[in-house]
């Protein structure tokens, strides 16, 4: 009688164990009515973010313009930047004391909406020599720009010269 009882009280707590072994996850509540979606379900798309080819673009677009700086091509180099203040003649001059003058362009930061804008960094490693021959080299990044903004690019990269 003693092992029926025994039983009896074992009973309940066997039922609550089950077969399987408690799940480990977090369950999510149902609402009535509502089927849960299913976990390989497609999520809606948020819009596209700018990727790196984007940034690729705005290498490219630096690496013409110091091409054009290279090449004396001041009118056309100016033509490139975001602020053209002082003309060809002014950006002529500036690079008049140099008597090499050599950009070697890294690649592109993902370039990043702001406003009407989308900006990318682009690291630069200038060398040359003066007229003088005394040799020279400095290395920093160019902030280039073009119009889209969370829009998305749609114009050609400049140099941003902070407007």
């Amino acid at each position: 009688m003693i092992a029926r009882a025994l039983l009896l009280l074992a009973l309940p707590a066997l039922a609550a164990c089950g077969d399987a072994a408690p799940s480990r996850e977090k369950q999510r509540p149902v609402a009535k009515g509502k089927a849960e979606p299913a976990a390989d379900a497609p999520r809606p798309q948020e819009p596209a973010a700018p990727g790196p080819q984007e940034g690729k673009d705005a290498a490219v677009a630096l690496r013409a313009y110091y091409a054009l700086i290279e090449a004396g091509d001041y009118r056309q180099a100016l033509a490139m930047r975001s602020r053209q203040e002082g003309g060809a003649e002014r950006l002529a001059a500036n690079f008049a004391a140099y008597q090499s003058y050599r950009a070697s362009v890294g690649p592109a930061s993902v370039p990043v909406n702001a406003g009407d804008w989308q900006f990318a960094e682009v690291p630069v490693m200038i060398t040359g020599a003066f007229n003088d021959g005394k040799p020279f080299a400095s290395a920093g990044s160019v902030t280039m720009r073009r119009p889209g903004g969370a829009s998305g690019g749609s114009g050609q990269w400049q140099v941003f010269t902070g407007d």
